[in-house]
Formats: structure tokens, C-alpha cells, sequence
């Protein structure tokens, strides 16, 4: 036969309140478990944001390296060719005398090399300064090439001293 048992109110409350405090405990332990999973999420993305962005850092060397070497091969086969030679001495006295425009454009004092016998400002000196410049670093000897660097640099604007 089954009775009806009531315990008394204090060992309800007790009861009640070890009930409570288990599920304030399971609520603190789930809660804390979420907060750990939540920072190892945020690392694990962090991560792989960082592996993703070197990745791509990596990518963008080697195709730059790449398109670098073509341009290399196709500038030294082009060099190869009968006026190969000329044609970089031309192209070194342009960007010499493009440089010295641009140094006098910036400075208030510019060092420009003068002409041995005049004692003057000579463009073509700044060519023959570039055209030996080429040789001495291992160039071909020029035949006619400077002489067009010569007139292209008697066109640039002399710079003022």
C-alpha cells in the first residue's frame, strides 16, 4: 500500500535549494563551455585569415616574379638582335637625361657634367656619360646608336644651375 508522505517545509526548502543550485551549477558550466568554444572559434578564424591572407601575399610574389622573368627573356632576346646593343644604350642616355630634368626640377643646386673642352654645359656629355656608363658595366661597343641619343638629349631642356 502506497501512503502519502509530505515531508516538512524545511526539508522541501532544502530540497528545492540543492535543486536550484544544481542547475545555477549546470547553467555556469554551460555557459563557461560556450565562452571556451566562442574564443576557440574566434582563434580558429583568425587563423585561418592569417594563413589565407599569406597565401595570397605568396600568390601575388610569384606572379609578379613570373611576369618579371618573361619580361627579362623577352628584353634579353631583344637585345640579341643586330641593333640590340644600340638600342639600350639609347634607351640608358634617355633615362639619364630624364633623371637629370627631374633632379633639376626638385633642386635649387644641380652637378651636371660638363664638356672636357668647352668648359660648358654640353647635352652630349650627359649621353657619353651614360654611353660609358653602359660600356664600363659590360655593353657592346655602339656603332650609330649614339649619335640619336645625342640629338634626343640636345632636345631635353638643360637645367638651370
Amino acid at each position: 500500500e502506497i501512503r502519502d508522505i509530505s515531508p516538512p517545509q524545511t526539508v522541501r526548502d532544502a530540497m528545492t535549494m540543492q535543486a536550484e543550485a544544481e542547475r545555477r551549477k549546470r547553467a555556469t558550466i554551460l555557459d563557461s563551455e560556450g565562452q571556451q568554444q566562442a574564443e576557440i572559434n574566434r582563434a580558429a578564424g583568425l587563423k585561418s585569415e592569417a594563413i589565407l591572407k599569406a597565401e595570397a601575399d605568396a600568390e601575388a610574389i610569384r606572379v609578379k616574379a613570373d611576369a618579371t622573368g618573361q619580361g627579362l627573356k623577352k628584353l634579353a632576346a631583344s637585345i640579341q638582335q643586330s641593333k640590340g646593343p644600340s638600342a639600350v644604350a639609347f634607351r640608358i642616355a634617355e633615362q639619364y637625361v630624364a633623371k637629370f630634368r627631374e633632379i633639376a626640377e626638385k633642386s635649387k643646386v644641380v652637378v651636371l657634367p660638363d664638356s672636357p673642352k668647352t668648359g660648358q654645359l654640353d647635352p652630349s656629355s650627359l649621353v657619353a656619360s651614360a654611353v660609358g656608363t653602359y660600356q664600363a658595366l659590360g655593353g657592346s661597343e655602339m656603332s650609330g646608336g649614339t649619335a640619336a641619343a645625342g640629338k634626343q638629349a640636345s632636345a631635353a631642356p638643360a637645367a638651370k644651375p
